[in-house]
């Protein structure tokens, strides 16, 4: 008779990697809503949409601006162990402003 095969027991370990994901989570979360992130990110987005919509045949180029001025922020809070300012994909963008439009 065989020996049962004993097989390595991931169960506790992926539990405590997802417990681990999940408290990173809700701590960027936390962050987010304290520091009004969707506010600054909302500001952002709009301006973009509203200078895109005024100077037609400019999309790619507001799109990059609106990307690059958020990137660089988002530099300046990863110093500082803060969470990144999100922004649409430039697909997403333009779908975006032909709903606004």
């Amino acid at each position: 008779m065989k020996p049962p095969v004993s097989e390595p027991v991931l169960q506790p370990d992926i539990e405590r990697i997802f417990q681990s994901l999940n408290s990173r989570f809700q701590e960027e979360m936390r962050i987010r809503q304290e520091m009004n992130y969707a506010k600054c990110e909302d500001g952002c987005l709009d301006e973009a949409i509203e200078i895109a919509r005024k100077n037609p045949g400019l999309e790619r180029e507001v799109w990059e601006w609106m990307s690059n001025a958020l990137e660089l922020l988002n530099g300046l809070l990863n110093a500082r162990g803060l969470p990144p300012m999100r922004y649409p994909s430039y697909q997403r963008f333009l779908r975006m402003l032909r709903a606004t439009s």
